[in-house]
């Protein structure tokens, strides 16, 4: 079942000022993880958290790299690709982005202290893995009779008084020095938006006609309508691994994990009058951009355990910390505006751009804690699966100072929106020769918020391994993201301008080639 959401708050687009830029949607983004890794690890769904003896999931149970007994270092280069799909007024549009990037690089050193029981070994681990990528492209356009996006802007910019929002050169900048959200100071100053009344507070747009005998507002005529979006950048976390091995039936594990964080979005969004005649303002078109890059980084803290209680059973559980996450936000916005010449009025042409906004802040996202179990028959066939849990409710944005005070409505809505989420991941390896390995895996994440509305993603994925008897090994996996299928909104209803609702498809795939040698 597909389900309605208002794109441009899904993807924290509508700043509202500097204060107040951030979202709710910011904190589930960066709290968020679509784990990668190792060929092998992606391969088996990332089930190791009972399993270990993989340095791809070290981020997931720290144990794991207990369990080696050799050194070994791997790199992963990977190329993906998403695409988005959607129909928006009988209108079908395909747009994609193709990415090459490095999924995981990491070593293991073992210590070996010669005994068999007691503290048999100490290892330390140095990784690498990607947690999740932004990379998206989307494009949704077609002719609408019925409403306009400008009307939706006139109508969220009620309450605001006009004289709030003049740019006033050398002297008054409404962009720092107002709370007016700077979208509709660009609007406001590029006669997009005019005064409807004579208290200053009401508005109404340049695609918006007013009938003098009764005074009702309606869309002029038709106007084509298209919004892009373009987002690259990744989450990836550097963990400094210590693992021990207590007589080869428990092993421990800790990490002390940095994570990254790089996010770049691009937003356009425009309207042409299919015919300028049928304005009274005699609106042609207009084009509003908006960029915004995110850059940061933060700690947190994550401890494991595997235990073999009966030969070829292993048990594992893992916790991690909150991340405690310090970002910083760079962003603009521009209008492009051109009416034509009606009487009383020359042609107008207006290119505004606001200033470089910047602000720095903090969120800190969740617990989040695992179980697992595995079963290995022999040389032959290993079976593993996952259970993760996360509530995403828990997180919680605040200013560079630590004080929360600041987004006291953005994090009421992180706790009325968002819930605790189920996370499954099953993997499967069969060694059909000493020296070849096939694998299958399986994950599910469960929806982030309570109306069940995103975060849902199905994935599964394929490998095959082979190694050598001097050390080197190569991986190939293949990773899938099953198809997710919403419907969405750009704007808001205006009265009786109700605006279409559009349906979008999106999915993508990576490839994985890990590279690697034992000794």
């Amino acid at each position: 079942m597909m389900k309605k959401t208002i794109l441009i708050p899904l993807f924290a687009l509508m700043l509202s000022g500097i204060a107040t830029a951030q979202t709710a949607y910011d904190a589930l983004r960066y709290s968020q993880n679509r784990y990668e890794g190792t060929a092998r690890s992606v391969s088996m769904g990332n089930a190791f958290t009972g399993l270990g003896g993989e340095i791809g999931a070290i981020n997931i149970n720290p144990a794991s790299s207990a369990l080696y007994r050799y050194s070994e270092f791997v790199i992963t280069p990977t190329f993906g690709r998403s695409v988005s799909e959607v129909n928006y007024l009988d209108t079908k549009t395909r747009e994609g982005i193709s990415r090459v990037g490095l999924s995981n690089v990491g070593f293991v050193i073992p210590f070996n202290t010669g005994r068999n029981s007691g503290l048999v070994n100490f290892n330390i681990a140095l990784n690498c893995n990607k947690t999740d990528d932004y990379n998206y492209r989307s494009m949704a356009s077609g002719v609408n009779g019925q409403s306009s996006w400008l009307s939706a802007q006139a109508a969220a910019a009620t309450g605001i008084h006009n004289s709030h929002l003049d740019i006033i050169d050398g002297g008054y900048d409404p962009f720092f020095e107002s709370s007016a959200p700077w979208k509709t100071i660009l609007l406001w100053n590029s006669s997009l938006l005019s005064p409807l009344g004579e208290d200053g507070l009401n508005y109404y747009g340049a695609t918006e006609n007013i009938d003098d005998e009764n005074g009702t507002i309606s869309l002029g005529g038709p106007i084509n309508q298209e919004f892009y979006q373009y987002a690259t950048g990744f989450k990836s976390r550097f963990d400094i691994n210590f693992s021990w091995n207590i007589s080869n039936f428990l092993f421990f594990g800790m990490n002390i994990g940095i994570q990254d964080i790089s996010y770049r979005y691009y937003e356009s969004m425009g309207e042409t009058a299919v015919n300028p005649s049928d304005f009274q303002s005699g609106f042609n078109r207009f084009n509003n951009e908006y960029r915004l890059t995110t850059t940061g980084s933060g700690f947190d803290f994550n401890f494991g355990i595997i235990a073999k209680p009966v030969k070829g059973l292993s048990i594992g559980a893992s916790i991690s910390t909150p991340a405690w996450l310090y970002l910083k936000d760079n962003y603009d916005e521009s209008i492009y505006a051109h009416m034509n010449a009606v009487p009383g009025y020359d042609e107008y042409k207006q290119s505004i751009e606001s200033p470089l906004g910047e602000y720095n802040y903090r969120i800190n996202t969740p617990f989040r804690w695992s179980v697992g179990a595995a079963y290995v028959f022999g040389k032959f066939m290993v079976i593993s699966a996952d259970y993760e849990n996360i509530d995403y409710s828990k997180a919680a944005v605040m200013n560079s100072l630590g004080n929360r005070s600041d987004f006291r409505d953005v994090n009421n809505e992180i706790i009325s929106t968002f819930k605790s989420s189920d996370i499954f991941r099953a993997g499967l390896e069969v060694r059909p020769a000493e020296f070849l390995s096939l694998r299958a895996g399986y994950n599910y994440y469960g929806y982030a918020d309570k109306n069940d509305t995103f975060g849902q993603l199905h994935t599964c994925s394929a490998g095959i391994g082979i190694s050598s008897k001097g050390g080197f090994f190569a991986d190939l996996a293949y990773l899938h993201y099953f198809n997710t299928k919403e419907s969405f909104s750009l704007y808001n209803d205006v009265d009786a301008m109700t605006a279409p609702i559009g349906n979008k498809n999106d999915w993508k795939f990576k490839f994985l080639l890990s590279l690697g040698f034992r000794f």
